[in-house]
């Protein structure tokens, strides 16, 4: 219980900043890439969990379908030593643990900063140079210059290849990963070494260096680390320019489909591009010249520049140089998800640089043909290059190793590096399992409120999502993937890990799985206003702005109950100005039922939202609690939202009524789930049963018992 309490802390110093839902397209995007190749790698080698029914909650253990990328620490209590052969190699070996008690001065930090700066008592040989100085970081790890400063949320085998920084880390973190609470460090030297020890809450690390290049690194506590990394690099060594090309084109100048900017249209103008495989290894590179140097001012305020590399058509890798959200630069691989400032991106003047390892292409076409496309967001397409056919044959080692099963001593000449990991949920392949165990179908159900007994990757961005599936309807979404015309599929939610976060509450974990079921009709549409089609009520994501009141229908804890996907409750003082009332977002607007099919529209009363409002209220999520706002109140009526969408269909009151969620406890296969996570997740199901009904006025329940046996025809309507 200690190391969990740990843990729950280390996570929450961090998570809860981060929206609460990461419901939307690119989500989906992902969970069916990942869905693929989970299959792909299925067919490679056959896995078998445990899967059972425990008083209506499904429960199944985890493995790499299910949760990929899952890499817990597993070098507690040893020591690895990386003995220096000579400036190219090391030889790895692990070891007893070999741990000085004396810990030497302690270092400060100065606030604003994440590293201390240490000069050395000898010359350190590291590679092919010397250095006295270092930089030693709060995140676990030694530099040889200040190090740049990093948004990314945790680094993979991918980041940990390409990064270009000169560094020796036995547990390199992130910002996201250690929270804001840097590791407490302290130096001890001698005449041969200089040994640094981090600590921090519930683990305790030590790293030596030596006068003749040897590293240490020893691990006698890790009770609370979520994800770190083990690399030594310095960013440039020589199998870094060991390519060998696998396929090569070019490219027309001038030859874009549209007309824009000169320096913008030589930025996205392609003149070649090269596939080649780096020192042998599962790390492919494909390298994008352009007619002009590609750079983040070129491209207009508000609009987003992508470079794309497509496999039979199929958008795979994605850079993007986006000027709405400052100076990002997103890097967007299949499987791992999108990164910012990813090392495995880089440019290079008018040449863009992206690195990915071959194993998340597990689930693409082999051969494939292989393209590159330039666009722009408010204009299309701008350049296409065929680049031709590719087979890619398997590689003859691995970036990554696998520090724990090293067997003697091993010369390492490539990366050294491993990453340990957050997994990512795999919510697609949770339900294969749990459709093909107890033969369920898509059709009959509409939610699976998936939870877990571990933290995976979801809290370092978001406190859960939704997939929102197929509920079979039109009029709430102008998707290609949902209407009646396309196969029923249900919600697939990922709930996050059991008692952690809002999940620690049972009123909030009540908000939290209504709003991710709400996504299965909620909130996509648009209105129509001023003659004019409008997101203005949901403008950065699926969610009402905080500026909308979306008062319950049907009071479920208060009477200035809201919506449970975002917006709130306004009192209009008839002045220009609007309070806020407390939070209460448990209910479902008129307009929200509406769309659930569990409202005529002649039901649906006219609301408002408060145009330039001041302070702000932001795009999405719900308001500051009790707090005073002066703006303009433009009213909306259910008919600029069927004018924009359509009338939905079918109607109320000939309308799905009872639904039935699924509920799965997704399982640590290193540790028994317990009888307190087992019971949590049964409060979860009671509390969805008890308060659905009730925010939706006793138009519609919900059934979180699963039948297993064959399951009777769908009821369209309880009447």
């Amino acid at each position: 219980m200690r190391i969990l309490v740990a843990l729950l802390l280390a996570a929450s110093a961090f998570a809860e900043t981060h929206p609460e839902c990461a419901s939307g397209p690119r989500t989906n995007e992902q969970v069916a890439e990942l869905g693929a190749y989970a299959r792909a790698k299925a067919a490679q080698s056959k896995v078998a969990t445990a899967l059972e029914e425990r008083n209506g909650v499904f429960v199944l253990e985890a493995d790499g379908g299910t949760a990929p990328f899952r890499r817990p620490f597993d070098l507690t209590g040893k020591s690895l030593l990386f003995a220096r052969r000579d400036a190219r190699t090391f030889a790895a070996s692990v070891e007893p643990l070999t741990f000085d008690p004396a810990l030497g001065d302690a270092q400060l930090i100065a606030p604003g900063s994440a590293t201390t700066v240490v000069d050395l008592g000898f010359d350190f040989p590291f590679r092919d140079r010397t250095a006295r100085r270092i930089w030693i970081s709060g995140y676990n790890a030694i530099y040889f210059a200040e190090p740049s400063a990093t948004v990314i949320d945790q680094r993979g085998d991918l980041e940990l290849a390409t990064t270009r920084e000169a560094v020796i880390a036995p547990f390199l973190t992130t910002p996201e990963t250690q929270g804001s609470i840097l590791a407490a460090v302290r130096v001890k030297q001698t005449s041969e070494s200089a040994t640094i020890t981090w600590s921090s809450a519930g683990y305790t690390i030590q790293a030596t260096l030596f006068r003749n290049g040897d590293v240490r690194f020893s691990y006698p506590s890790m009770a609370s680390v979520i994800s770190g990394s083990i690399v030594i690099a310095s960013g440039d060594e020589p199998w870094r320019e060991a390519r060998e090309e696998l396929l090569a084109a070019t490219d027309s100048a001038n030859d874009l489909a549209r007309s824009v900017p000169a320096a913008l249209g030589a930025m996205l103008d392609i003149t070649g591009v090269t596939v080649s495989r780096i020192d042998r290894s599962d790390l492919l590179e494909v390298r994008i010249t352009t007619r002009g140097p590609l750079a983040l001012a070129t491209v207009p305020n508000g609009d987003l520049a992508t470079v794309n590399v497509t496999f039979d058509n199929q958008r795979v890798l994605r850079f993007f140089l986006d000027r709405r959200s400052g100076d990002a630069q997103l890097y967007a691989v299949p499987v791992w998800g999108t990164k910012e400032d990813s090392p495995a991106a880089r440019i290079e003047g008018s040449t863009l640089v992206l690195d990915v390892l071959q194993d998340h292409l597990a689930a693409l076409a082999n051969p494939a043909t292989i393209g590159v496309t330039t666009t722009l967001n408010t204009v299309g397409t701008l350049d296409v290059a065929n680049v031709g056919r590719l087979a890619l044959a398997s590689p003859a080692s691995v970036v990554h190793t696998d520090f724990s099963t090293l067997a003697g001593s091993v010369d390492l000449t490539g990366p050294i590096e491993e990453a340990f990991t957050l997994p990512v949920l795999n919510v697609d392949e949770v339900w294969r399992r749990l459709r093909g165990s107890y033969g369920l179908r898509d059709a009959d159900i509409d939610g699976v409120a998936i939870y877990q007994n571990f933290f995976t990757d979801l809290i370092l961005y978001a406190g859960a999502y939704s997939t929102g599936g197929n509920p079979g309807v039109k009029g709430i979404a102008d998707f290609s993937s949902v209407g009646p015309n396309v196969p029923r599929s249900p919600a697939l939610m990922h709930m996050n890990r059991v008692g952690y976060g809002v999940n620690r509450d049972l009123m909030a974990a009540g908000h939290v799985v209504m709003h991710e079921l709400g996504h299965r009709w909620l909130s996509y549409m648009s209105i129509v206003e001023d003659g004019t089609r409008s997101a203005v009520l949901n403008p950065a994501s699926a969610h009402p702005a905080q500026y909308v009141d979306t008062r319950a229908a049907f009071q479920v804890y208060a009477a200035t109950d809201s919506s449970v996907m975002g917006g709130g409750w306004f009192d209009d003082h008839g002045d220009g100005t609007f309070t806020s009332s407390a939070y209460g977002a448990y209910g479902y607007s008129w307009l929200d039922l509406y769309l659930m099919g569990l409202a005529d529209p002649s039901e649906v009363t006219p609301w408002f939202y408060i145009a330039d409002s001041q302070p702000r209220l932001g795009d999405a999520y719900y308001p500051p609690e009790r707090r005073t706002f002066r703006g303009t109140r433009h009213d909306v009526k259910i008919d600029q939202v069927t004018v924009a969408m359509g009338a939905r269909s079918p109607a109320y009151p000939d309308t799905q009524r009872s639904f039935r969620v699924a509920f799965v406890l997704l399982t640590d296969p290193d540790r028994a789930v317990t009888a307190d996570e087992l019971a949590l997740v049964q409060r979860y199901r009671e509390v969805l049963e008890a308060k659905f009904p009730i925010a939706t006025g006793s138009r519609a329940n919900v059934t979180t018992a699963i039948d297993t046996a064959p399951l009777p025809p769908r009821r369209r309507s309880l009447r």
